[in-house]
């Protein structure tokens, strides 16, 4: 049986090191085959989160598998080797702290990724909108430089370095960035409070504020852009969209309310004229059943009677043509029960002969 102790001393620490190194890398390379396992076949068919997941952690592991198996080492080397200068386990072990730093930061920003593409994808299918996209961008710029603001910072004071002046430094920037884009920074914030409360989604019905009746086109991170029923673009901040009332016909379902205003001579029959309104309400395939239409006698005024039709549509796409059949209709029905639709009456008063001539 081969004895190590009738070696020499530096070939038996040589091997012994070579040893624990080969021990790290296949520890590392099982780790790694079974996360590869898991992600193909384990999770084969669930959530893709999870592969994702697996996916972007498998090389950090990987990694600080091996940097473990070679600080191992290096904590071997100092007690054996107590005759080199201590200086340099010192710096060995500074390598191994940056080593270890920076496969932790890497570590970090790898789960980040699949965690906010996946919040995103959410976004979009819940709004349809692509700010999810915008969002997961912005989201992974602001959270890489925080990451890399905290790593630098625990760096430096690892080292003894005093980071006060850094902290300064940032804070005065931070704010000097703040004040500048301080609409940019508005409108995205207000972006971002759209996607979660998803006031509406895209091709949603909305009016504005401002009076505009329009489609929802596209939500961005810092506007929000509506198609009028005129096909003309309304481009809002997202700030400005955040602080004003918006009317959603959408929501929750597409049914709309709408009414029908009608005048009708004086001496009509106000029964006759709501069973007729009905009627052709009732007759319309767009209307829906509940709640059912209903005819109210609204005014009398000088021209005639005024009647209101009052009825639901199944989606707010139909109200205009809805709105013309029944108008159709009722021209056409009230023709043949020989009711008489009021007209502006004008009174015209002629001058005899007689004051004519006294003109002339």
């Amino acid at each position: 049986m081969f004895k190590f102790w009738l070696l020499p001393v530096w070939v038996e620490e040589t091997t012994v090191s070579a040893l624990i190194l080969i021990i790290a890398l296949v520890i590392a390379k099982l780790i790694n085959w079974i996360l590869e396992f898991l992600e193909k076949v384990w999770f084969a068919g669930e959530s893709n989160l999870y592969q994702k997941l697996i996916s972007s952690l498998r090389k950090p592991i990987y990694y600080l598998v091996f940097v473990l198996g070679v600080a191992y080492l290096f904590n071997r080397w100092e007690e054996n080797y107590t005759g080199i200068d201590q200086r340099v386990f010192k710096i060995l072990h500074q390598l191994i702290y940056l080593a270890q730093v920076t496969i932790a930061t890497f570590f970090l920003l790898k789960i980040i990724h699949p965690l906010l593409e996946l919040y995103s994808e959410k976004v979009q299918q819940r709004t349809g909108s692509r700010a999810g996209e915008e969002f997961l961008i912005l989201a992974r710029r602001v959270i890489i430089i925080i990451v890399l603001i905290i790593t630098l910072v625990a760096v430096l004071d690892h080292f003894n370095i005093d980071v006060k002046g850094l902290l300064a430094v940032l804070g005065i920037s931070s704010l000097a960035f703040a004040l500048a884009a301080q609409d940019t920074l508005s409108n995205m914030i207000s972006g971002f409070v759209l996607m979660i409360d998803k006031p509406f989604r895209i091709g949603d019905r909305v009016k504005l504020a401002s009076g505009e009746i329009g489609d929802v086109y596209e939500i961005g991170l810092r506007s929000t852009k509506f198609l009028t029923l005129d096909n003309s673009l309304i481009i809002v901040p997202n700030a400005e969209l955040g602080k004003s009332k918006v009317t959603n016909f959408s929501y929750p379902d597409p049914k709309i309310g709408t009414k029908i205003e009608i005048e009708v001579a004086l001496d009509s029959d106000v029964n006759k004229i709501k069973n007729v309104l009905l009627e052709l309400a009732k007759g319309q395939p767009l209307i829906v059943e509940q709640p059912p239409p209903n005819a109210f006698l609204t005014a009398i005024t000088d021209k005639g009677m005024r009647f209101s039709l009052v009825y639901n549509v199944a989606s707010y796409n139909d109200e205009f043509k809805t709105q013309e059949d029944l108008r159709c209709n009722i021209e056409k029905k009230f023709k043949q029960e020989k009711i008489e639709i009021a007209l502006p009456q004008a009174v015209v008063h002629l001058k005899g002969e007689k004051d004519l001539k006294k003109q002339g």
